[in-house]
């Protein structure tokens, strides 16, 4: 006899707290104004979004004033920039160079792929894995 080892298809769970990332300058002709007016928009459903911009640049003071005045000080949050501090700090860690470009292309690779699978409702089709039996 064969087992139906999936009986149902698994249910997506969404997450409690939805999370955007913005990554670059803060420059006006990238827009980061209107994705901070977006989140706004969004909060009215989802009180508990959350906006992360990595990246600093002209445009930063401006911009926080906007998430002051459109009351999402607790919603966005600014990260700023990877100093040269943070990659000293790496490096001394025992990072060399090119496992710090891996580390880098992978949080991008992942993200891309999250987007993806968010935009497209990717089907999961393997078995959610029960952390505690597994150990």
């Amino acid at each position: 006899n064969a087992v139906d080892f999936f009986p149902a298809p698994p249910k997506r769970e969404v997450p409690l707290n939805p999370t955007l990332v913005y990554a670059g300058r803060l420059v006006a002709w990238k827009g980061v104004s209107m994705l901070i007016k977006a989140v706004g928009e969004l909060k009215k459903n989802r009180q508990n979004i959350i906006f992360e911009i990595l990246g600093d640049g002209p445009e930063e003071a401006k911009l926080k004033e906007s998430v002051n005045n459109l009351e999402l000080t607790g919603n966005v949050i600014f990260r700023g920039r990877v100093s040269e501090e943070d990659v000293r700090r790496a490096r001394s860690a025992g990072f060399n160079d090119a496992e710090l470009v891996e580390i880098v292309a992978h949080v991008a690779l992942n993200t891309l792929t999250n987007y993806l699978n968010e935009v497209f409702d990717t089907e999961v089709d393997f078995p959610k894995l029960d952390a505690a039996r597994a150990a």
